[in-house]
């Protein structure tokens, strides 16, 4: 928040409800770098979802996570998936990572 523009408290505000949503609100005032994988993975979803875009784009979002850690950001994703009406595109090489209400499916092949 405010690297290159100036926030306001209604933004933080809202970045905040996102971090508890999370469960990782302890990690505010933490330098990115210095926070676990999986927080930062839920960092960059809180930080795009700040703005309530009407496309989200996640690229490989629960690589590198535990599985325990992959099932969370799942239920997490399902969520959101419910309550925004935003377009999600979501890519990964492993169909047990893609949330259940993702409703249509693109697979690339060699």
């Amino acid at each position: 928040m405010g690297l290159f523009r100036q926030s306001n408290e209604q933004l933080e505000e809202i970045c905040l409800q996102w971090l508890k949503l999370f469960h990782i609100e302890k990690a505010a005032h933490q330098l990115f770098s210095n926070v676990a994988p999986d927080v930062q993975r839920l960092c960059l979803l809180a930080r795009a979802l700040v703005k309530n875009p009407t496309l989200l784009v996640l690229d490989e979002p629960t690589q590198g996570l535990t599985e325990s850690q992959q099932q969370f950001f799942k239920q997490i994703m399902e969520e959101i998936a419910k309550l925004k009406s935003s377009t999600i595109i979501y890519v990964s090489h492993y169909r047990e990572h893609i949330p259940l209400n993702i409703n249509r499916e693109m697979m690339l092949q060699a």
